[in-house]
């Protein structure tokens, strides 16, 4: 429920627990919304029905009878309330209880907490959505009623353990009431990283695709917990997002990498530092988190011991295909450095496969000879080496 419309019901209850009901100056909901010069429908009043002061109830289910809503005519308030609504009724006037958790006032608070604890099948779904929601302090509190009342299936604050119990339709209706929060582009970077932090405890399948556009996040906390909660998404990308981690300008946050890549391979890097993993990459890999204009120092000593020039590398991460095929070619014509025609190709290594095409294209329309040959040796070698390294990749976290 929206908080807007949450914030409308409560500024109607307060008018309500004032009014003084007379049956003969109210014979409809017409009347009524004439009456507190606002729109009121039979959906509202039936969602005050649960409203934590016993007054406003009480008004209100006058109110519904006077008004001929035949459900309500004869019942009293109390339990049976929620054997006579539907579906959408139910999820309304639980979504608005639940609001009341943060409620400064305590009686309001402590019936809220009784009320939904006595009807817990009903409400536990709902708590389960509370978990995410961007009011921590309501998504706190409800978690503490779930471990209260099953400890076993919510320990208190383990969201990656409550997650992994839930179904996949669950995941994915939490992931897109995440991925909606997200798309707001001025949230405070607490509620940012409320939603990386239960993005990846959910652990569903598009997550990802979400938690990787956080990798330069502003707010290094942002960052952080990014780095942190991969450890909990066990995939090939999840080991690509932390790789690039690795190279963040906070050091907190690259051994939050270092610590989440022990846990996904530990036969890999196990009690490893970010510098000691970076060592251990591939160059393919390490190319692959280079950013433009890169002033590391840390890269470029890497960069020499693997026997690469950090300067080509650097220089012609972004250019053309075309441009780099060239350079490769003029290298090998003119039996170059062997340091500097490894990272013409390892940079076309990292354009594979969308670049076999350009390549392919080349070899029929614009080379002969020798340099064709060269080439066709070219995407040969490159062809081969995409497909082990795909392999092997594949492989890696199996």
């Amino acid at each position: 429920m929206e908080q807007l419309k949450i914030n409308f019901l409560n500024h109607l209850a307060s008018q309500i627990q004032n009014f003084v009901i007379k049956k003969k100056k109210i014979s409809s909901l017409e009347e009524l919304s004439k009456i507190f010069s606002i729109n009121i429908t039979e959906a509202d009043l039936i969602i005050l029905l649960i409203h934590p002061v016993k007054n406003i109830r009480n008004k209100i289910l006058r109110l519904v009878k006077i008004l001929n809503f035949s459900r309500f005519s004869s019942m009293k308030l109390k339990n049976k309330i929620y054997l006579v609504l539907n579906e959408d009724e139910i999820s309304n006037m639980c979504q608005y209880l639940i609001s009341f958790l943060i409620s400064i006032k305590y009686n309001v608070y402590i019936y809220a907490k009784r009320e939904i604890i006595s009807h817990f099948d009903i409400y536990k779904k709902y708590l389960v959505n509370a978990l995410i929601d961007e009011n921590l302090a309501l998504s706190l509190n409800a978690g503490q009623i779930l471990f209260e009342v099953e400890p076993n299936e919510f320990p208190i604050n383990d969201h990656i353990k409550i997650f992994s119990k839930l179904s996949n339709e669950k995941k994915k209706e939490l992931f897109l009431t995440l991925r909606k929060r997200l798309e707001n582009r001025k949230l405070n970077w607490d509620l940012r990283e409320d939603a990386i932090y239960k993005l990846g405890a959910l652990n569903y399948s598009k997550s990802l695709f979400i938690l990787k556009n956080y990798l330069n996040d502003p707010d290094p906390q942002c960052r952080e917990t990014l780095a942190s909660i991969l450890r909990n998404i066990r995939s090939i990308e999840s080991v690509q997002i932390l790789y690039h981690l690795l190279l963040d300008k906070k050091n907190s946050i690259r051994f939050q990498a270092a610590k989440s890549l022990m846990i996904l391979l530990p036969g890999i890097y196990s009690n490893c530092t970010p510098q000691e993993i970076l060592n251990k990459l591939k160059p393919l890999e390490l190319i692959k988190i280079m950013k433009k204009n890169s002033i590391d120092t840390q890269l470029q000593r890497i960069w020499s011991r693997k026997g690469y020039n950090f300067e080509i590398l650097n220089n012609f991460l972004f250019d053309s295909n075309e441009t780099l095929i060239d350079n490769y070619l003029s290298k090998t014509n003119i039996a170059s450095n062997r340091s500097e025609l490894n990272s013409f190709f390892l940079l076309i290594m990292k354009r594979m496969p969308k670049i076999a095409n350009d390549i392919i294209y080349f070899i029929q329309n614009k080379f002969e000879g020798n340099k064709k040959r060269i080439i066709e040796d070219l995407l040969s070698k490159i062809q081969n080496e995409f497909k082990i390294e795909k392999e092997n990749g594949l492989a890696i976290l199996l």
